[in-house]
């Protein structure tokens, strides 16, 4: 039967409390393992991640991804949700137990995402609070049609129905300045542009 030499436990982003044995301090047994792909460095608390450091504390990196934006907006995160997330070689992050559904949100970089059109939109309404009555046709910033979703005049409160290469099929929802949402969903470019047209008279 073995002996106790420590145990550890570890805070939401990545720091670890370790309790160790008199033996196993006297002769400097520790776990220097981290999060995947990370390995502790005593002299400065902050755990390597072969391209680039990672501090526990604050929970993100210290230095900017090496491959820019294409490891996601924000180039110091680790990952949303480090139980579910990982980033071995401090790329880019990766589900490992997400949902289907969660990993196409992520490539597509949406904040939600839905089957249809239909669902998409009851989800745009909800956010932005906005009915026919009260609103009326938002320019197109993008297209061939002059209008392409409802806006309520006088403020910054509505929608836009796009498509592009990044989010493929979205609709774009404000309700404030700062308060925007690219809601998602499952639908070819010509399948938008149809939908665009019911907003055209």
């Amino acid at each position: 039967m073995g002996r106790w030499r420590g145990r550890g436990s570890t805070r939401r982003g990545g720091e670890v409390h370790e309790e160790r044995s008199a033996w196993a301090r006297q002769i400097g047994l520790s776990n220097p393992i981290r999060f995947q792909g990370q390995y502790h460095d005593r002299e400065t608390a902050l755990h390597y991640n072969r391209y680039r450091y990672y501090d526990p504390r604050v929970g993100r990196f210290i230095g900017q991804d090496p491959i820019g934006f294409s490891g996601g907006l924000n180039v110091y995160q680790y990952a949303p949700i480090p139980i579910h997330w990982v980033d071995p070689l401090g790329f880019t992050k990766k589900c490992n137990l997400c949902t289907d559904q969660e990993n196409k949100k992520e490539k597509l970089q949406c904040d939600e995402i839905y089957d249809d059109y239909n669902q998409a939109m009851n989800g745009a309404l909800s956010f932005t609070h906005i009915t026919a009555k009260g609103s009326v046709p938002n320019p197109a910033k993008f297209g061939s049609q002059p209008f392409n979703g409802r806006v309520v005049p006088g403020e910054y409160r509505g929608f836009r129905v796009e498509y592009d290469e990044r989010h493929k099929a979205h609709i774009n929802a404000f309700n404030g300045k700062k308060n925007e949402r690219t809601i998602c969903f499952d639908a070819s470019g010509k399948t938008v542009t149809k939908i665009v047209k019911r907003f055209n008279p």
